[in-house]
């Protein structure tokens, strides 16, 4: 199982009322399974800095990062993600995964990406919020 760490869930700072439902969905279901969280946004996570299979910033650290129904972000923010991943963090997509970045050129470079984050070990992609659970479970 997952350390009991505090969980980081992504929510993209430019997010409309309809795409902030999935990640208030994942916030109330850590909430009731008594799992603390913290929202991080693009500027949060582009800051943190990588140590050992942790994220970390202002004195807190993340072993776990949720990214619920976000379908585009920022490709530096895609990159640290990929970069966390491949330390060793857990992280988790809530369907539908990033497949867009803020251009034609972003999302090219994480189309080329994605089949290698895919494989990390500690990369899951869930269909719905409740399996998030499951997830931490690993």
């Amino acid at each position: 199982m997952w350390d009991e760490g505090t969980i980081a869930v992504y929510c993209a700072a430019t997010a409309v009322a309809d795409e902030c439902r999935p990640t208030a969905d994942v916030c109330n279901l850590l909430l009731e399974a008594q799992r603390s969280c913290r929202l991080v946004d693009d500027e949060t996570l582009r800051k943190m800095e990588l140590a050992d299979e942790r994220l970390c910033v202002g004195g807190e650290s993340f072993r776990c990062v949720i990214v619920p129904g976000a379908r585009a972000m920022p490709l530096a923010t895609f990159r640290k993600l990929c970069q966390f991943a491949a330390a060793g963090g857990l992280l988790i997509f809530v369907e539908p995964a990033p497949s867009l970045g803020l251009s034609p050129e972003e999302t090219e470079t994480m189309g080329a990406v994605w089949p290698g984050l895919l494989d990390a070990k500690h990369v899951v992609r869930v269909l719905r919020t409740e399996d998030c659970l499951a997830a931490l479970e690993l």
